[in-house]
């Protein structure tokens, strides 16, 4: 792990410390997610290169100023068939409605990938001719393109997410139970990007370092899956799923890629063909992104 990470987060343990006075204790890499909730007596501390930023408890901050060589991490929503074959894949941005009783609730979006334009970072070199100027844009009167995010993902929808097995050990001493739940976010995706990577890495003369360069020259390739957004001709069973009360406390039903300005949560990211703020370039297509990885940092993709 590199001295000083451009883009972490850490936990401090005293929460009356001021954020200069906060020594990190913890470093985990920092997800595109789309804000994060601190609630008392946790004290979170954002290091950025420019400085560090205080997560005060209750408050809400969306983590838009990115370093330009710092990957950041979307999520996508997978769909797997019964032969472990893809049977679609879009931006994630669930909303999800509760049936109490014979009326249907819609508490708006479960969770979602976060991305957008930097209100710090001009474009990088890197993401010319791939972001759309569309989303290279920053609110306000900023001229020039900016840095976007997300740049690449991985399957993060909880209700599409990776399977987890757990054993509970009875305080009497008798059998374990086994049971199993799923988990997802960008905290799946990031990981999943991370173990890909690496594995491409192994074996190989040299450290591939930063590596968004090389990641945006795989864009369109088939060493990545173009996550595609959910339209009216995408069939009924990739929309959304249901969801029985015993998982979800009561029956619900999600809805897939929903970018609906009327859901509560939404934030305006945008799942589109080619490069978008959800899913970024899209997924590595497994094992496939390994020898056109190493190709291109062998090359020496510019920056």
């Amino acid at each position: 792990m590199a001295t000083n990470p451009p883009c972490w987060y850490s936990h401090a343990t005293r929460p009356t410390e001021t954020p200069a006075a906060v020594k990190p204790r913890t470093w985990v890499v920092v997800s595109a997610a789309t804000s994060v909730v601190v609630r008392p007596p946790t004290w979170v501390v954002v290091k950025a290169p420019m400085a560090a930023r205080a997560f005060l408890p209750g408050q809400f901050y969306r983590l838009q100023n990115f370093e330009t060589l710092a990957p950041a991490i979307g999520g996508t929503t997978l769909g797997i068939g019964q032969t472990n074959n893809r049977l679609f894949e879009t931006g994630w941005s669930t909303d999800i409605a509760l049936l109490d009783g014979t009326t249907w609730e819609d508490l708006g979006e479960q969770g979602a990938a976060g991305g957008g334009p930097s209100l710090l970072w001009a474009q990088p070199g890197y993401q010319k001719g791939v972001v759309p100027a569309a989303l290279a844009t920053a609110p306000g009167n900023r001229g020039g393109k900016v840095r976007s995010v997300p740049d690449i993902s991985a399957d993060a929808d909880p209700f599409t997410g990776m399977a987890v097995g757990l054993l509970t050990f009875p305080s009497d001493g008798s059998a374990p139970t086994y049971s199993e739940t799923d988990i997802g976010g960008t905290s799946l995706a990031a990981p999943l990007v991370a173990g890909i990577v690496t594995a491409a890495q192994q074996g190989q003369a040299k450290p591939f370092g930063l590596a968004n360069a090389a990641l945006y020259q795989l864009a369109g390739t088939s060493a990545v899956h173009d996550a595609l957004p959910i339209t009216s001709s995408s069939p009924t069973a990739d929309k959304g799923v249901w969801c029985g009360a015993d998982a979800c406390g009561l029956e619900a039903l999600t809805t897939f890629d929903d970018q609906s300005l009327d859901m509560f949560g939404y934030t305006g990211q945008v799942t589109l063909k080619g490069y978008d703020n959800m899913s970024g370039i899209g997924t590595p297509a497994g094992q496939l992104v390994h020898p056109d990885l190493r190709l291109t940092i062998t090359a020496g993709a510019p920056r």
